[in-house]
């Protein structure tokens, strides 16, 4: 794996230097070409802040993509220091977070002929309270290429009680929600009132309280993907523990320490990250600003990196 990660950042370097003003001074194109290392190569490029991605966003857009390359949009997102970051995105880099999502919920090992319940932030007037929005599929065959049962969606906008009541109405099989959210319906809820066959979340932490919260009030085990608006699914958590498996395939995950060097197994890390598909907004060693327990070799045999825990800040996680 970490020699098709350095070929794929030796093309990502080799771009971003030519056709993107903000690496255009800080990085030589053939900065890493003669790297026989992934890690030898990633000491060589310089970590960038969320601060960075806020503050010169525009500048870390390409100016022309590669023949085939087709811009796709824009995401926006802003963490828990408050700063708004948007990012271009290509029809490749979208590809490949379709086809993580789908990976995730296979590890999660859903039923995908249920139903399943979505609640997420989404646009005014769009699938409201009191009756949201039903569809006959989880999603469109090009992202799940198979039948499936329905989905209700709901925008997040809808209060805390009106989520929770529409729930029970929908009574779905499947949640998938933000972690905060499943906090708010534990307060809500009285004992077996409502149960699913397990609860998918992303976007926020996940620690062993809300499992076992989660487990208590909805009787359901909560599978998690850890991923951001900018840099798309990072990791994603094992089908047999509550570790998360790096998704290599798709973006370079490194956990260092104070001095920036890499953190040991067990040792605790700020989280920076490098999408290797998304040729808009080339994001190379971005601190995302959540730290993690570096992990070793899973008990799952998965080959994949791993990750232990998950926080947004060091303090969360102990």
């Amino acid at each position: 794996m970490d020699d098709y990660q350095l070929d794929h950042l030796k093309n990502l370097v080799r771009f971003a230097a030519r056709e993107v003003p903000f690496w255009r001074s800080r990085i030589a194109p053939d900065a890493v070409d003669d790297a026989t290392t992934l890690a030898d190569a990633l000491a060589r490029l310089p970590v960038i802040s969320r601060k960075h991605v806020h503050d010169e966003g525009e500048t870390l857009r390409a100016e022309r993509l590669p023949k085939g390359e087709v811009l796709a949009g824009t995401v926006t997102s802003s963490g828990s220091s408050g700063l708004t970051v948007r990012v271009a995105t290509t029809e490749l880099g979208l590809k490949w977070q379709r086809i993580l999502n789908l990976r995730g919920l296979l590890w999660a090992g859903v039923d995908f002929s249920q139903s399943i319940a979505v609640i997420q932030r989404l646009r005014p007037g769009v699938a409201e309270y009191p009756s949201g929005l039903r569809n006959e599929r989880w999603k469109d065959e090009s992202e799940i290429p198979f039948r499936t049962g329905p989905a209700f969606h709901l925008g997040a906008h809808a209060s805390m009680e009106q989520q929770w009541e529409w729930l029970k109405r929908m009574a779905p099989a499947y949640l998938y929600t933000r972690p905060s959210f499943i906090r708010g319906y534990a307060k809500l809820a009285r004992d077996a009132e409502l149960a699913f066959e397990k609860i998918l979340t992303t976007g926020e932490v996940v620690d062993a309280e809300l499992r076992a919260l989660a487990s208590t009030k909805f009787k359901a085990d909560i599978h998690d993907r850890y991923a951001s608006q900018e840099t798309g699914c990072l990791a994603i958590q094992c089908p047999d523990t509550s570790n998360y498996h790096v998704q290599s395939e798709a973006i370079i995950v490194e956990v260092l320490d104070d001095e920036g060097r890499p953190c040991e197994e067990g040792e605790i890390g700020r989280v920076v990250a490098t999408p290797l598909f998304n040729l808009a907004s080339p994001l190379i060693r971005y601190e995302i600003g959540d730290f993690a327990e570096a992990g070793g070799i899973c008990d799952c045999g998965r080959s994949l990196p791993m990750l232990k825990r998950i926080g947004g800040r060091r303090d969360m996680l102990g």
